[in-house]
């Protein structure tokens, strides 16, 4: 979608209080399970770091341009896990950040499997500039004479926070992963005096299955839903381990014909014992088919590889991922 018609609908959104899809979209969330869900922080066994780039709809003026970086790790004296997230989002005149920090609690079902239970809390940021915004009747001579003779728009960069809560929960067995999270529990509103941005509840459910095929290929196919409660999404891949050092694999984000978004191509290498790169082409489908090349991501994921600190040995659960 060009940048003028991306501001068009920002300039219908501020008449009132605007709801819509908030959760960035990440194809290589396999490879940062955290990002989704706060259950997860301690599961990776030790000290994971994740970094992530993602440039969403090239050839689109003011696309979606995502930057990710968690960190968490497990707590053995207290049998839970602890991360943190760092997270910002340019799209248009729009830049959001967020900053949070989530606690599990791990609760040892059996040998093979742990649940996880989790909560997260957070600053979410959002700002406008609105000097790069035009108005039909508008006044823009200079760059510092701009008049939208409109009053509610800005003409200023302004910019709006507010507190956001999100809880999880995370089922991780020998072959099955399942996780089920909601992001801005709270659903609370971001002021900006004269118009205003509710953020709205979000609901993420993954499931991943593992299957050996034989010594060296490991099959993962695996689900994401993803839904506000009247818009949803859904996307589904399926991921070849080769020799635990290499993967790739085939993924789609849609479920009907309005819905569909594009077809993910994925790839990713172990370039060490703790180094993991992932990359992900998205190749565009539907309405953007015609105006966008695609999209990137790049993810990068750094493992310890052994317990920190002091306390009772981590609990031993067999780990599926191999990157």
């Amino acid at each position: 979608m060009p940048e003028r018609y991306t501001l068009s609908l920002l300039l219908l959104a501020f008449a009132g209080v605007l709801t819509a899809q908030q959760v960035p979209q990440y194809s290589l969330a396999q490879m940062n399970r955290f990002a989704y869900n706060p259950a997860y922080a301690g599961l990776d066994n030790s000290l994971s770091i994740t970094g992530v780039y993602r440039k969403q709809w090239v050839d689109i003026p003011g696309s979606p341009a995502t930057y990710n970086v968690t960190a968490h790790l497990p707590l053995y004296l207290t049998g839970g896990g602890f991360g943190i997230q760092l997270e910002s989002e340019t799209l248009g005149v729009n830049e959001v950040t967020y900053l949070g920090g989530a606690y599990t609690q791990h609760l040892e079902l059996s040998r093979r499997a742990i649940l996880s239970i989790g909560v997260g809390a957070g600053y979410y940021q959002r700002s406008i500039d609105g000097s790069r915004l035009r108005a039909q009747g508008g006044v823009y001579g200079t760059e510092t004479q701009i008049i939208h003779n409109d009053p509610i728009l800005p003409t200023t960069l302004v910019n709006g926070g507010v507190p956001t809560f999100r809880a999880g929960v995370y089922l991780q067995t020998e072959n099955l992963e399942v996780g089920l999270s909601s992001i801005h529990l709270a659903e609370q509103t971001v002021d900006f005096n004269d118009f205003s941005f509710q953020l709205g509840r979000h609901y993420l459910l993954t499931a991943t299955y593992g299957l050996d095929l034989t010594r060296r290929v490991r099959l993962e196919p695996s689900v994401l839903l993803k839904s506000t409660g009247d818009v949803h999404q859904a996307e589904v891949s399926v991921l070849a381990h080769y020799n635990e050092n290499v993967f790739g694999g085939l993924g789609y984000r849609g479920y009907n014909a309005q819905s569909q978004d594009a077809l993910v191509f994925l790839l990713g290498f172990k370039l060490g014992q703790q180094l993991n790169l992932g990359y992900a082409y998205d190749l565009s489908m539907g309405a953007f088919q015609t105006v966008s090349s695609g999209s990137h991501e790049i993810v990068v994921n750094y493992n310890f590889g052994r317990p920190i600190g002091q306390g009772r040995p981590p609990k031993v659960i067999y780990n599926p991922r191999n990157l």
